[in-house]
């Protein structure tokens, strides 16, 4: 089987492309946990966060939007001191923000339509014809993200996070997984 040129040979790497990676989902709990590897990867290598993937779903309670919105300084201190994560408090407080931004969001609609509408926006802003986001359109997005409380989170990061997920096929042309 051919796969994207970014794959290695790690066996987390291989599941994570041939099960998940770019596959479209619009549930909110699988949103926010590729949301949150996303936000953890930043400055390090993806397969960094994969192989502590384990220990994040534990430590933030199984993606528990409510008891991660209800983290406080003495859960980010505790996750300070795990050496099974990755230890970079504002990653962490982000965390837990950006948990209750999306729950302040599905108290009027699904966080997965939230994404849409702003996609959807953004493209139909950025031209009439755009079939494909963009960095810049994920800059855009992230600076209203951020005015609705989500923190850590750049252009790069939301782009990622839309591969990811589905929005973006990034596939390469010749991944048989496309």
């Amino acid at each position: 089987m051919r796969r994207c040129h970014w794959v290695n040979d790690d066996p987390l790497y291989i599941a994570y492309h041939d099960n998940e990676w770019g596959k479209h989902t619009t549930e909110t709990q699988q949103l926010f946990e590729a949301l949150t590897l996303e936000l953890m990867q930043s400055g390090l290598s993806f397969l960094t966060v994969l192989k502590k993937r384990a220990a994040f779903q534990t430590t933030f309670f199984c993606y528990d939007l409510v008891k991660l919105s209800q983290a406080d300084t003495n859960d980010i201190e505790l996750w300070l001191t795990d050496p099974t994560i990755i230890r970079h408090k504002k990653k962490l407080e982000a965390v837990s923000q950006n948990a209750e931004a999306v729950l302040q969001i599905e108290q009027t609609e699904k966080f997965y339509t939230y994404l849409t509408n702003h996609i959807e926006s953004h493209l139909t802003e950025h031209s009439q014809n755009a079939q494909t986001l963009t960095i810049d359109i994920c800059k855009k997005i992230v600076k209203t993200m951020k005015q609705d409380g989500f923190k850590f989170i750049g252009p790069t990061t939301l782009y990622s996070f839309f591969q990811a997920t589905g929005f973006i096929n990034d596939h390469d042309v010749t991944c048989d997984f496309k």
